[in-house]
């Protein structure tokens, strides 16, 4: 495997998987939907047949018909694809931990934007995979990142509210780039979970508390009860660090 295609440069994790990547001799290509038609079959197979593509890790915010022609690419080429999904196929409606084969009942369209990804990906590539994570953490990254997120929330009303009674899943993006790159380097298929909180089962407040601590933040602290759900996702049949290990 040399040559690799990420989905979602402009995004938050996929840059600090394009990093990883690179640290492991493997040359990234970006997607640049303005130049590449993402909706077309033809073009799309088009760029990564001149790209000489050996992978796809697709992280991007997407349509369903951008992961089907990844799916129907991929399995037609033999070549590995590996989705990054996400907690919220699971509404809090239905409370956790969730396991893989689970009832994916999420309302927002957010959540099932990613369910209609994931059934196009196992319809037409049953040999891809499809990672689901949950709120990704990172002291640098910017853009969709608890760190990130929880700094603008204090700047912007001085003060951070914490849900005692939230227990999120979680990981830090290293973690979750590394296990990506495994996943593909290893051909795995089908759905896995990558949770960092799940043995720990931390609650929000008490990761931001630990945080808090880890990195010196002048964060004003303010716990509630009034989110209430266990996210935590169960099942991984991968080998996750524990949150605890870091924090």
């Amino acid at each position: 495997m040399k040559n690799v295609v990420v989905t979602g440069l402009n995004g938050t994790l996929a840059p600090v998987l394009k990093n990883v990547l690179e640290r492991n001799g493997l040359n990234v290509v970006g997607w640049d939907r303005n130049l590449v038609d993402v909706h077309n079959k033809d073009h799309a197979t088009a760029f990564i047949t001149e790209q000489s593509i050996d992978a796809v890790f697709h992280l991007a915010m997407g349509d369903a018909k951008w992961a089907e022609n990844l799916a129907k690419i991929t399995k037609e080429h033999s070549m590995p694809m590996v989705f990054t999904s996400t907690a919220m196929v699971f509404d809090q409606e239905q409370n956790g931990p969730y396991c893989i084969e689970q009832n994916r009942n999420a309302k927002d369209d957010y959540g099932q934007g990613k369910i209609a990804c994931e059934d196009m990906i196992m319809q037409y590539n049953p040999d891809a995979a499809i990672l689901r994570i949950g709120w990704q953490i990172d002291l640098a990254a910017k853009g969709n990142n608890m760190i990130y997120a929880l700094n603008q929330q204090q700047k912007e009303q001085g003060f951070i509210t914490a849900s005692e009674t939230w227990i999120p899943a979680t990981s830090f993006m290293q973690d979750t780039c590394s296990v990506l790159l495994q996943i593909v380097q290893n051909q795995r298929t089908g759905v896995y979970h990558f949770d960092s909180n799940a043995i720990a089962g931390l609650s929000f407040a008490g990761l931001v508390k630990r945080l808090t601590d880890k990195y010196a933040l002048n964060w004003n602290i303010r716990t509630d009860n009034n989110y209430v759900h266990d996210q935590r996702l169960l099942e991984s049949r991968l080998e996750i660090p524990c949150i605890t290990k870091y924090l």
